[in-house]
């Protein structure tokens, strides 16, 4: 659905929005595979009856993906320019300067998109799976509805990016709240 409102906007936002996103996956590929790490965590520590393990590994995993969220946010602020030039051959300027917006507006809240990825990761764990697809379909639905409207209000491609931010945000203060109310009975202390 986003890649139909972003083909409005042309060629050269097309390429642009590719080459970022093809930078954006790999920092979030990286808090999925650490996400999956804390799955089996929260799990094997469950079955072994020792769930006041889980806070704390919880904990070490928010902290480890904020340090990989700060340094790609800092490393794609201060040259996007040169990253997106990895996967585009000769940008227009239009197509650099869309694949530039797209990483200075998404990169600042991966810290909120990583911190979603680590609740969605215990809370599959503890086997609390209606939460974390309830979860993934907002972050989801989210994204594609604001997009849809930041294009119809603003018509420009620089409004959709926003689409990222507020879908990570939002869905991160939900699945935050799904794992503090189930904490209290799952994870004591």
């Amino acid at each position: 659905m986003i890649q139909g409102v972003v083909n409005v906007y042309g060629a050269a936002v097309i390429a642009g929005y590719s080459a970022a996103v093809k930078l954006n996956n790999l920092v979030t590929a990286c808090f999925s595979t650490i996400g999956s790490g804390v799955i089996n965590y929260t799990s094997q520590n469950f079955g072994a009856e020792k769930p006041c393990r889980v806070k704390a590994g919880f904990k070490a995993s928010v902290q480890f993906v904020w340090v990989i969220s700060l340094a790609m946010c800092l490393l794609y602020e201060a040259c996007p320019a040169l990253l997106i030039r990895i996967f585009l051959d000769d940008p227009s300027a239009a197509a650099l300067q869309t694949g530039i917006d797209f990483l200075r507006i998404a990169a600042p809240f991966y810290f909120a998109a990583s911190f979603k990825v680590m609740c969605d990761s215990l809370l599959s764990g503890a086997k609390r799976m209606w939460d974390v697809v309830f979860s993934i379909f907002l972050d989801l639905g989210l994204r594609a509805g604001v997009a849809v409207l930041c294009s119809a209000a603003f018509h420009s491609a620089f409004s959709v990016w926003f689409a990222w931010p507020i879908g990570w945000t939002i869905a991160a203060a939900v699945t935050y709240r799904l794992y503090r109310h189930g904490g209290k009975t799952l994870i004591p202390g």
